[in-house]
């Protein structure tokens, strides 16, 4: 039985010379240059995370401190006294 040829898409592509640097050095840079748009939005997704975090946190902060000034004013209002204990 004879080796069945490799159809043309399944060929190893040379580099011509209008190709860019990472094609033409190959090595570990190829798969990288390969799935850099992969890379690139997984990077935006994980960025878009921790600033979602950091924002949700930094407006959680804000709530509960103006909670806390209010209930010390309506303790403070009602009572007559300064109780820091909730």
């Amino acid at each position: 039985m004879k080796e069945k040829e490799k159809e043309e898409v399944d060929q190893e592509r040379m580099a011509h010379k209008n190709a860019p640097w990472s094609v033409k050095k190959g090595g570990f840079i190829l798969p990288v240059y390969n799935h850099s748009l992969s890379i690139s939005l997984g990077i935006l997704f994980v960025l878009s995370l921790i600033f979602h975090f950091t924002g949700s946190l930094k407006n959680y902060d804000e709530e509960q401190s103006i909670l806390l000034i209010l209930n010390f004013g309506l303790n403070l209002f009602r009572t007559g006294k300064v109780n820091f204990l909730p």
